[in-house]
């Protein structure tokens, strides 16, 4: 990985960092809104992981426009800035918060027994606006809300952080692959046929044209309501040096889900890989 781009993505990690805190600071001092303190069913950190997934954009855009793969320890880069997003919001509000005398929180303790303080004596509301019960001190239950608090930060910029890993990669030229082109067909409760068994060959003799032919083929259209089994076949290529690459999946209909049953995988530096094998149809002459 190259080390000046990931210095770039540093800073650019540090100063969205750095200007989240502000505004939740801001927000939390002069509106008395604790933007990451929301929850959902009082345990679920939405606030927390809605914030620590954007403090993770600024790394994710560089990344992107730059090139940079995260892998290794770099990985966990957006984590820690995440959490350190946590860290100086409540630093920023230790200093800026002013009780009625005038007095900040930094004037008459410690940043740790202010921390003890604001997840201790906190209060909660359960509930929708009008119908609503509220905790008026929380107590050491405050303890745990906040390790929720700090577990949503780092989950969230671990979430964005984790799809550049699932980009497609060019290995010969170091870079993003583009969607070039997806094509789904979908198929009814009657089934593929012999038409899985024929992409799939396809596949494995890298015949894409023939791939295309197949997914592309609208002579039997489904309605949404009736669809229950699809050929996916989606295409990457790199524009540095060409290189494609192009993945073919069948997915099932269970109930409102659809799942992966199988997959299948080439480009123009290796042979097919069969990630799951897929089932053997029935041929419908």
């Amino acid at each position: 990985m190259n080390a000046t781009k990931l210095a770039i993505a540093t800073v650019a990690s540090l100063l969205t960092a750095t200007v989240l805190a502000v505004f939740l600071s801001w927000v939390e001092t002069q509106h008395a809104i604790n933007i990451y303190g929301f929850s959902a069913m009082f345990v679920i950190p939405i606030g927390a992981i809605g914030c620590g997934f954007v403090s993770a954009i600024g790394f994710w855009l560089v990344s992107r426009v730059l090139h940079i793969r995260p892998t290794g320890a770099a990985r966990f880069f957006p984590l820690l800035t995440a959490l350190a997003t946590f860290g100086i919001a409540n630093y920023l509000s230790y200093t800026w918060f002013k009780f009625p005398n005038g007095a900040s929180p930094s004037d008459v303790m410690s940043f740790v027994e202010y921390l003890k303080l604001v997840s201790t004596e906190a209060s909660y509301s359960i509930g929708s606006s009008g119908n609503d019960t509220t905790i008026d001190r929380v107590g050491s239950l405050g303890y745990a809300l906040t390790a929720l608090q700090i577990i949503g930060f780092a989950g969230g910029g671990f979430l964005l952080s984790s799809t550049l890993t699932k980009i497609p990669w060019c290995e010969t030229s170091e870079r993003f692959m583009k969607k070039t082109a997806k094509h789904q067909r979908f198929f009814g409760e009657e089934g593929l046929g012999d038409q899985s068994h024929l992409a799939f060959a396809a596949m494995q003799a890298t015949d894409i044209e023939s791939v295309r032919s197949i997914v592309t083929n609208e002579q039997d259209k489904v309605k949404p309501r009736k669809r229950c089994v699809s050929l996916l076949l989606t295409e990457h290529a790199c524009t540095h040096c060409g290189r494609h690459r192009h993945s073919l999946s069948q997915t099932e209909r269970n109930g409102n889900n659809w799942a992966v049953t199988a997959s299948a995988e080439f480009d123009e530096a290796g042979s097919p890989t069969l990630a799951t094998a897929p089932p053997t149809p029935a041929i419908v002459s």
